[in-house]
C-alpha cells in the first residue's frame, strides 16, 4: 500500500504543471459561472441555441433510454420516430459523456454545464503533457500550464463551445499530435492509434478534420526534422554500383513513419467501425452530406483583418452571413508575440521555421480560399459556425510559442521590446482604420497585455530575477488573459427555472394520458400545440414531431414543409398545432394545449385533464400508425404551393373524397406605409414596397368566413416580422410571429358564417414577397373521408422501440400507407414473408407504404441500424489484431531472437 502511494506522489509530483493546469482551466471555468450566475451562483444555464434545442433533450432522451432499458437503435419520439444511434454517435458518444447520469434527467443543463468545464479542463490539461512529453519539448513548468488555457479557452472554444461534441477534436489533439511524434521518432503507435479511434467514436466530424491536419503536420515535422532521403543508403548501393534516389527514399525515416501512421490510423478507424459505418450510413439520408463543389473561385477576408482577429477580447464569430466573416482564432496576444519571437530564434534550424511557416500559410489559405474551406468542412459548406477546424491553428500558434518560450535565453531584449512596439502599432492602426469582431475595448485590453507580456518576458532572461518567479508572473499573465478576454463573449442568459420548471407538470400530464389510454394497447403519437424547444419530445419523453438534428431525414424534412409545418427544408421541423387531415394522418392521438391563445376546437378535440396551466386533449379522429388506403396515393402531389392542397391531395387518393378544404378569398387589402400589390387580389401570391424605408409598414387582409368553419391560415414569406388576426366583432385576437422564414399553419379555430377577419402583417424589410393562403375545412367532407380511412386502420398488437406488429385489412385496389419515416434499417414483414424492396413505396417522399393482396394481413416491422452489422464485426477483428500485435507479435520475435543465428557467408559485399 506504501509502494502505490509513493508511486502516485511521484507520478503526481512528475505531473504537477498538468495538474496545475487542469486546476486553473476550472478555477477560469468558476470565473465564467460566477460572472454569468450560472447554476449553482444563480438560476442561468449554459444552455445555448443547439445546446437548448438538441443536447440537452437528446441527453435526457439517453439517460430515459439507459435507465428504462430502451435501444440505442431507434427513437418514436423525435420526428415521428428515426435512427437514434446516428444521433447518438453525432452528439452524445464523449467518453466524459457518462457525467450527464451522475445528475439525473431534470438536472441535465446543470450537467452540461460540469461537462464543458471539464472538457475545457482536459484539453488545457493535455496541451500541457504534450509540452512535457513531447521529445521536441520536454518542457514543463508554469508557463506550460498557461498555454494549456491559452489554448483551451481561445475564441474556437468561446465562439463553439455549445457544440458540447465538437470539444473532444480539440481536446484530444495534444494526444494525437503526441502520439504521432513518437511513431516518428520512437516507432510506438498506441497512444495515436487508441486517441484516434477514440476521437473517430467521439466525434466522426472533428476526426475528420483533425486527420487532414495531422497529414499536415506529419510532413511539416519530418521535414522540419529528418532528412527527406535515407543517407545511409549512400553505402548501400544496388546491383549496378549506383546509389538511386528511389532506393534512399524506400529507406527513409520519412517513407517508413508514414506507411506506419497510415496503417495505424487505419486500425484506429478499424476499432470505431462499430460508430463509422452506422453514421455513415445514417448521413446518407440526411441533408448534412449535401452540397455541391465550388465552380469558381473566391476569398473571404484579407491579411489585415484576419491578422486583427488575434486580439484581444474579440467577439467571436458564429453566423455565415456578413460583410467580412472571419475565423475564431485569438488564442492570446501573449502567444502572438512569442509566435513571432519564434523566427528570431538561432537554435531553430531554419527548415523547421519554413515548414512551420508553410503550414501556418497552408492553414490560412485553408480558411481564407473557398475550395479549401469545402473540403475541410467535409466537402460541405456549413450553414453556420464558419471555420470550425480554427482549433488547429491555435494549436499550432500555441505550440511555436511553447517552442520560443524554452529557448527565451535566445531572445535580445531589443527583439522583445521592438516586436511588442509592432504589436502595439498594428494594434492602434486596427482601431483606427477599423476592423470586424474589434471594438474599443479589444483595442484597449490588446494593448494593457501587450505591455504586460513585454515587461514580464523580459524577466525571464533578468539575472538578478528568479527563472521560477518569472515563469509564475507568465502564468497568472496567461490566466488573466484568458479571463479578461472571454468573460464578455459568452451568450449565456437560458435560466434553469424555465428550462426545468415545468419538467414535473409535463410528466404529470404524460402519466394521464397513460391512465387514460391504458386499455388500449396501440401506438400514438402527442404534441404539443406550441413548442418551446425543437426537440421537445426527446426532453419531456413523449412520441412526437418536433425534430431538429443534424441526422434528421432530409425528405421528412421536406415533406413536413410541404404539409404546413415550421421547416427549414433541411434538418428540422416542429408542430404548431395543424388541421385535423395532418392530426390524423400522423397518428397525434393526443394534444398538451400549452399556449391559451391557440383555440382547441370541440369540432375535433375533448378535454380529458389538466396539470397547472396544460390542458390535455384526446383528438377526436385520430387514426394509427398504419391505414389501408387507394394505391393512388403513390402518385400523392405533395410538392403543392399550398399546404391545405398537399393535404387535400392526400386524402382525395387515399379515400376518394374531395372538398375537405375549401378556399376562401381575401376581400380587399389596405396597406400603412406601403405600395398597393400589382398583382391580382386573388393570385395568393405578392410583391410588396416600402414607401419610406425609415417608417413602419404594413398591410391589412379582410376575408369573410362564408360557412361556419375551423379556419386555418398559411402565410409564406422571408421579409414579414408579425402577423396580427383579429375579427372586426371581436371575436378573435391572436398575434402571431414569423422569424426567419418558418412559417407554418395558423389555427383560427372556429368561426361563425359572416365573421370578418383581419391579417394585419408588418413588414421587416423594404422590399419582400408573401403568399397567403386561407382555408376553411368543410366537417361533413372530413369526417365522410375519416371513417372511410378508420375501417382499414391497422391493430397494432405489439410496439417496442425496434419493433412493431399489428393486422391490417387490405381491400381492393389497396396499398398500406404508414406514417413511419422511411429508412432502410426497417425490414418488413407480411404475414411472416419478407416484403420485396419493390413493394416498398416512398410515399411523400418521406414514408413508408406497402403494397400487399387484398385480405387480412399481419405485419411486422423490425429495425437494424444500417451499417451496424458490419462495423461490429470489423471492430473485433481490428480489437483481434491490436491484441496480437500488442501480444504474441513480441514473443513470436522474440523467439526468434533466441535461435542461434547462421553462418554467416564469408564473402563481403561489393563496396
Amino acid at each position: 500500500f506504501m509502494d502505490k502511494r509513493s508511486k502516485l506522489r511521484t507520478l503526481c509530483s512528475s505531473n504537477k504543471y498538468v495538474l496545475v493546469s487542469f486546476a486553473a482551466s476550472l478555477l477560469v471555468s468558476l470565473v465564467f459561472a460566477i460572472s454569468y450566475k450560472v447554476v449553482p451562483f444563480g438560476d442561468i444555464t449554459v444552455l445555448r441555441m443547439d445546446m437548448l434545442h438538441q443536447y440537452g433533450p437528446l441527453y435526457g432522451e439517453l439517460i430515459d433510454k439507459i435507465l428504462g432499458g430502451g435501444s440505442l437503435q431507434y427513437s418514436w419520439a423525435s420526428g415521428g420516430g428515426g435512427n437514434f444511434l446516428g444521433n447518438f454517435f453525432n452528439y452524445l458518444s464523449s467518453p466524459l459523456s457518462f457525467l450527464v447520469f451522475l445528475f439525473g434527467h431534470k438536472n441535465v443543463p446543470v450537467a452540461i454545464g460540469f461537462l464543458i468545464a471539464f472538457k475545457a479542463a482536459f484539453t488545457s490539461a493535455f496541451l500541457t503533457y504534450y509540452l512535457k512529453s513531447s521529445r521536441q519539448f520536454r518542457f514543463h513548468n508554469p508557463m506550460t500550464a498557461g498555454l494549456g488555457l491559452c489554448y483551451a479557452f481561445s475564441a474556437w472554444f468561446v465562439a463553439y463551445y455549445w457544440n458540447v461534441m465538437w470539444i473532444d477534436g480539440m481536446m484530444l489533439l495534444p494526444l494525437l499530435v503526441l502520439g504521432l511524434e513518437r511513431i516518428i521518432d520512437e516507432r510506438k503507435p498506441w497512444l495515436y492509434c487508441i486517441a484516434l479511434a477514440v476521437l473517430f467514436v467521439s466525434s466522426y466530424y472533428m476526426a475528420y478534420m483533425t486527420a487532414i491536419f495531422l497529414v499536415l503536420y506529419f510532413l511539416t515535422y519530418t521535414l522540419g526534422h529528418y532528412e527527406f532521403l535515407h543517407p545511409e543508403t549512400e553505402a548501400k548501393p544496388g546491383k549496378n554500383g549506383e546509389v538511386s534516389g528511389i532506393r534512399q527514399f524506400a529507406h527513409s525515416k520519412f517513407l517508413h513513419a508514414f506507411l506506419r501512421c497510415m496503417g495505424f490510423a487505419l486500425l484506429a478507424a478499424g476499432l470505431a467501425a462499430f460508430a463509422l459505418f452506422p453514421t455513415f450510413e445514417a448521413l446518407k439520408i440526411c441533408s448534412a452530406t449535401s452540397g455541391v463543389f465550388p465552380s469558381s473561385y473566391n476569398s473571404y477576408f484579407g491579411f489585415f483583418d484576419f491578422f486583427a482577429n488575434h486580439m484581444d477580447s474579440l467577439e467571436p464569430t458564429i453566423r455565415s452571413s456578413g460583410d467580412v466573416i472571419l475565423p475564431n482564432v485569438f488564442c492570446g496576444i501573449g502567444t502572438v508575440l512569442l509566435v513571432v519571437l519564434f523566427f528570431y530564434l538561432k537554435t531553430i534550424k531554419l527548415r523547421e521555421k519554413v515548414a512551420y511557416a508553410v503550414l501556418l500559410a497552408v492553414l490560412y489559405f485553408s480558411f481564407n480560399v473557398n475550395y479549401l474551406n469545402y473540403i475541410w468542412h467535409g466537402f460541405h459548406f456549413p450553414n453556420d459556425l464558419p471555420y470550425r477546424e480554427s482549433f488547429v491553428y491555435i494549436f499550432v500558434l500555441v505550440i511555436l510559442a511553447a517552442k520560443t518560450l524554452k529557448h527565451f535565453h535566445e531572445i535580445r531584449r531589443q527583439d522583445l521590446l521592438t516586436v511588442g512596439l509592432l504589436t502595439a502599432f498594428f494594434t492602434v492602426m486596427v482601431d483606427k482604420m477599423g476592423s470586424q469582431n474589434v471594438d474599443s475595448s479589444s483595442v484597449m485590453t490588446t494593448l494593457i497585455f501587450t505591455v504586460m507580456y513585454v515587461v514580464i518576458f523580459s524577466l525571464i532572461n533578468n539575472k538578478t530575477f528568479r527563472y521560477s518567479s518569472a515563469a509564475m508572473l507568465v502564468f497568472c499573465a496567461f490566466f488573466a488573459e484568458m479571463a479578461a478576454s472571454d468573460v464578455n463573449h459568452f451568450e449565456i442568459d437560458q435560466s434553469y427555472s424555465a428550462n426545468t420548471g415545468d419538467y414535473q407538470y409535463y410528466r404529470q400530464a404524460i402519466d394521464i394520458i397513460d391512465e387514460y389510454d391504458q386499455d388500449d394497447d396501440g401506438f400514438y403519437r402527442l404534441e404539443k400545440v406550441t413548442p418551446y424547444r425543437c426537440m421537445d419530445p426527446c426532453w419531456y419523453g413523449y412520441n412526437g414531431i418536433n425534430e431538429f438534428s443534424s441526422m434528421a431525414y432530409e425528405m421528412a424534412s421536406n415533406l413536413q414543409y410541404n404539409l404546413g409545418q415550421s421547416s427549414n427544408y433541411i434538418n428540422s421541423y416542429m408542430y404548431d398545432l395543424q388541421t385535423p387531415v395532418y392530426n390524423a394522418t400522423f397518428a397525434l392521438k393526443y394534444l398538451i394545449q400549452n399556449n391559451e391563445n391557440v383555440p382547441m376546437s370541440d369540432d375535433y378535440f375533448e378535454q380529458i385533464g389538466n396539470v397547472d396551466n396544460l390542458n390535455i386533449y384526446r383528438n377526436k379522429y385520430w387514426l394509427p400508425l398504419g391505414f389501408a388506403a387507394d394505391s393512388s396515393i403513390d402518385a400523392w402531389n405533395y410538392y403543392s404551393s399550398s399546404p391545405f392542397k398537399a393535404q387535400e391531395d392526400l386524402w382525395n387518393r387515399a379515400s376518394g373524397v374531395k372538398g375537405i378544404f375549401e378556399n376562401i378569398p381575401v376581400d380587399n387589402f389596405t396597406y400603412n406605409n406601403m405600395e398597393p400589390f400589382a398583382e391580382a387580389i386573388d393570385s395568393g401570391s405578392y410583391t410588396f414596397h416600402r414607401n419610406d424605408a425609415e417608417q413602419d409598414a404594413s398591410f391589412d387582409a379582410e376575408f369573410t368566413v362564408p360557412e361556419d368553419r375551423n379556419v386555418f391560415v398559411y402565410v409564406r414569406s422571408a421579409d414579414l416580422e408579425t402577423l396580427h388576426f383579429y375579427s372586426v366583432d371581436g371575436s378573435l385576437d391572436m398575434e402571431q410571429r414569423i422569424i426567419d422564414n418558418s412559417e407554418y399553419v395558423y389555427a383560427l379555430g372556429k368561426i361563425k358564417k359572416g365573421t370578418k377577419i383581419v391579417m394585419n402583417a408588418k413588414a421587416e424589410n423594404t422590399n419582400g414577397s408573401v403568399e397567403i393562403y386561407i382555408n376553411g375545412v368543410n366537417d361533413d367532407k372530413f369526417r365522410e373521408a375519416y371513417n372511410k380511412l378508420n375501417s382499414g386502420a391497422m391493430d397494432v398488437t405489439f410496439k417496442s422501440d425496434t419493433h412493431l406488429e399489428g393486422t391490417v385489412t387490405i381491400g381492393p385496389n389497396q396499398m398500406l400507407f404508414t406514417s413511419i419515416n422511411y429508412d432502410p434499417g426497417w425490414d418488413i414483414c407480411v404475414d411472416g414473408a419478407k416484403v420485396p424492396s419493390d413493394k416498398i413505396v416512398k410515399l411523400g417522399g418521406a414514408l413508408i407504404g406497402i403494397r400487399m393482396d387484398e385480405g387480412q394481413h399481419t405485419v411486422s416491422f423490425r429495425y437494424h441500424s444500417p451499417g451496424l452489422r458490419t462495423g461490429l464485426l470489423i471492430s473485433l477483428a481490428s480489437l483481434l489484431l491490436v491484441l496480437f500485435l500488442t501480444l504474441a507479435l513480441p514473443r513470436l520475435r522474440g523467439k526468434r531472437g533466441n535461435k542461434k543465428p547462421a553462418a554467416k557467408n564469408d564473402e563481403k559485399r561489393p563496396a
